[in-house]
C-alpha cells in the first residue's frame, strides 16, 4: 500500500511522525510497529490513551488535539454507520434543515469530544501527581 492509500487520520500521524521511521515512532507511541501500520491506513482503531501520546509527540495545541481526536473519532465504524444512516434519514428534507441538522449534530458531538479531552487532561495531572509523589517518598 503506498502512502497516498493512508486514512485522513494515518495523514495526519505522517505528518506528526516527520522522518522518524515507524518502528522508533510506534515505540514512542506505545504500541506494535505493526499496530501503527494498521491505524495508517484505517484497518484498526485506536485508543485514547495513543492519541494523547501522539499529540504530545507532536506538541499539538488544544485545537489540534480535538482535531486529532476527531479523525479518529470520524474513522470508527460506528460512526460511518450513523452518518450514513443520518444522510439517509435527510434526503428529503430541505437542504436548509439538513444543513441545521448536521451543525447541529456537530455542535452536541464537539462538545462531547472537548469534555472527554478535559477529562483525559485532568486524569493526565493526577496520574502525573501520583508519580511525583511516588518519586518524593
Amino acid at each position: 500500500m503506498s502512502k497516498s492509500e493512508y486514512s485522513p487520520l494515518g495523514k495526519r500521524i505522517q505528518e506528526i511522525q516527520s522522518g522518524c521511521g515507524d518502528t522508533e515512532f510506534a515505540k514512542n507511541l506505545g504500541i506494535s510497529r505493526n499496530q501503527l501500520h494498521n491505524i495508517k491506513y484505517g484497518k484498526t482503531g485506536t485508543s485514547h490513551a495513543t492519541l494523547a501520546r501522539l499529540a504530545e509527540l507532536g506538541k499539538l495545541n488544544q485545537v489540534e488535539t480535538e482535531a486529532l481526536f476527531m479523525l479518529a473519532a470520524l474513522a470508527h465504524p460506528q460512526v460511518k454507520s450513523n452518518v450514513e444512516r443520518l444522510r439517509q434519514d435527510l434526503q428529503d428534507l430541505p437542504i436548509a434543515e439538513q444543513l441545521s441538522r448536521v451543525m447541529a449534530r456537530i455542535q452536541y458531538h464537539s462538545r462531547e469530544l472537548q469534555e472527554l479531552i478535559a477529562l483525559m487532561q485532568e486524569l493526565e495531572h493526577q496520574e502525573n501527581e501520583a508519580n511525583r509523589l511516588k518519586r518524593d517518598i
